[in-house]
This record gives C-alpha cells, structure tokens and sequence, in this order.
C-alpha cells in the first residue's frame, strides 16, 4: 500500500491523543481528567483510519486475509502480554482467570488485567476484520447509507441490553463511516478552516450535550459516538488538507513514528497507570512523563524488533522446509 504522508500523520496524532487521554485520566483534578473524554477521540481515529484504508482494498481470499491481519495485531499483542503477566506475578496482582481472554482477544467482554485496561480497543478492531468482508459482500446489495444507519440503530438499541455490545456496533458504525469516507472523499474536500468549524461544532455539542445530558444514554450512546466520529472526520481532513498547502512530504521521524503507533499504543499505559506508574516517580512531574514517554518508546522498539526476528525465523523455517 502507497505511503501516504496526511495518513502518516494522522495515525500519530492519534496515538499521541490516546497517549493524553490517558495522561489526563491519572489526574487529581477532575476537569483535567474529563478532557481525558475527549482526547480519547484517538482511538475513533483509528477506527475511521483502519475502515478507510481497506475500502477499496481488494479481498481475493477471506480466510487467508483474515489470518494477515489477525497475525499483524496478535504476535506484537501476545509479545507484550507475556511481559505484562510477568510483571503482575512479579507484583502479585496477576488475575490468572483474564489470561484465556487475553488469549482469544475478547478482554474488552470479559475484563482487564492491571495495565492491559486498554487494550480493549483490539477486541473491537479483530471484530472489525472480521466484518470487513462482510460489509463488502453486502454493499453490493445495500446502499453504504443505509447500511450506516443500520448498525447506528442497533448500537442504540442494544446499548439498553448490554453496554458493551451496544458500542461494539457503534466502533463498527464508525470503521465503516471510514470505509464509505473513502467512497465520497473525491467529491467532498473540505477546507482546513471548514474542518475546524466541524472540530468546533462537535466539542460545543459535547460540551452542552454533558451539562444537559450527563449519565444519559442519550449522551453516553449518541452524543458521544456522533460527536467523536465528526472530531475525527473533522481531523482527517483539516491534517489532508494541510499537508497538502504546505507540501509536507514524509521524512525519517514521521515514518519512524508511525510504523511505531501501534507498538508505543501497546507499552504506553503501564508506565502511566499501573503497575509501573512511572508518572509517580519521586521526581518533578515533567520529568517522570519524559520517563514515561522515554521508556514507552523504548519497550515499544523492543516489542517490534522481537516481532522481526520471529517472522525471520518462521521464514527461514518455511525456506528450509522440503
């Protein structure tokens, strides 16, 4: 797939917006940790990103892309699961019951081991995968538009029977608002001041939607998927657009940045939160978040250079084999 600079960029801000969320989630004070509600707009990003770079993507054999992506997400995820259980034993709070879940990557029904909290996001986006040849079967016989409206339906109304189920349809809603993005993007390019109007309107109806709403499933359903979902759209086009009037062009950071999204998404967490907690460290508070940040990168290096050398092996196996 063709490397394109606005997307690179795109997925980093994305990381570095969950990387926020989290940071404002340990926070004392509670407005702090309230904005953490809407930087963890990251994580629709990559669900609209991941949606949109698959749309006009080909499957020419379902089980065995399935299995591509599956491989993508689940060998760098169990590396790091490893050395968080470790860890937690090393600790005494490992939960030996949440281990099949993170096996079977369904933690985001079953519950979170300390510092795997969220890693939710790669139950729902496995699911996505799993959708994905669905949604290009059906659209051939359902306009996307409707097919939308579909599963922004059945989030709201399954929402009321269980929780989790409910915004399982509604990270689909968003994966495919991705997908159909891709379709009409030609058609609707929007100006970078037009994108933060978007931006604007979404945060103001938040914003209102919490003083009026709050507890609501009105809010907690509805507002926060439709506003989250325009903060990204929003996001993606006034970044396209940007990258475009000032001609940036992909460099070594920004490459090396974002083949790294995923893996810092993976390490981040425990050195904020639990078990590590790095942003307690007995020093000044700029100084442990650059610790954070330092050894968030560092573990996320590893992660991926130990990936490598197993695809290498496991390719030298298949090489050798008669």
């Amino acid at each position: 797939m063709k490397r394109e600079v606005h997307i690179e960029i795109y997925r980093i801000i994305a990381m570095f917006l969950i990387i926020i969320c989290h940071i404002c989630q340990e926070s004392t004070n509670t407005l702090i940790v309230s904005l953490g509600q809407i930087f963890n707009v990251g994580v629709f990003c990559f669900f609209f990103l991941s949606g949109y770079l698959y749309s006009n993507k080909k499957i020419e054999n379902n089980k065995e892309w399935i299995k591509k992506r599956l491989k993508k997400i689940l060998v760098p995820f169990y590396i790091f699961m490893i050395i968080l259980f470790l860890i937690n034993f090393i600790k005494k709070d490992l939960e030996l019951w949440l281990i099949p879940a993170y096996l079977f990557n369904v933690q985001y029904f079953f519950g979170y081991t300390t510092g795997g909290g969220h890693l939710w996001f790669l139950t729902i986006i496995m699911i996505c995968y799993f959708f994905l040849p669905i949604l290009k079967k059906i659209e051939t016989k359902i306009n996307l538009n409707y097919i939308l409206v579909i599963l922004l339906i059945l989030g709201v109304i399954t929402s009321y029977i269980h929780f989790k189920v409910g915004y399982t349809f509604l990270y689909l809603f968003t994966f495919t608002s991705g997908y159909s993005w891709k379709r009409i993007e030609k058609k609707t390019q929007i100006a970078p001041i037009k994108s933060l109007v978007i931006m604007g309107v979404a945060l103001i109806i938040r914003i209102l939607g919490k003083k009026l709403f709050d507890g609501t499933p009105f809010y907690d359903i509805i507002l926060f998927s439709i506003t989250h979902l325009m903060l990204a759209i929003g996001l993606y086009c006034f970044i396209k657009e940007i990258t475009k009037k000032f001609t940036i062009k992909e460099n070594i950071i920004i490459k090396h940045l974002d083949e790294l999204s995923f893996y810092i998404y993976l390490t981040h967490n425990i050195f904020i939160s639990k078990p590590l907690q790095f942003l307690k460290l007995p020093f000044p508070y700029l100084i442990n978040l650059v610790i954070s940040l330092i050894c968030s990168y560092l573990f996320a290096l590893g992660i991926k250079n130990i990936e490598s050398m197993i695809e290498r092996r496991t390719k030298r196996k298949k090489e050798v084999q008669p």
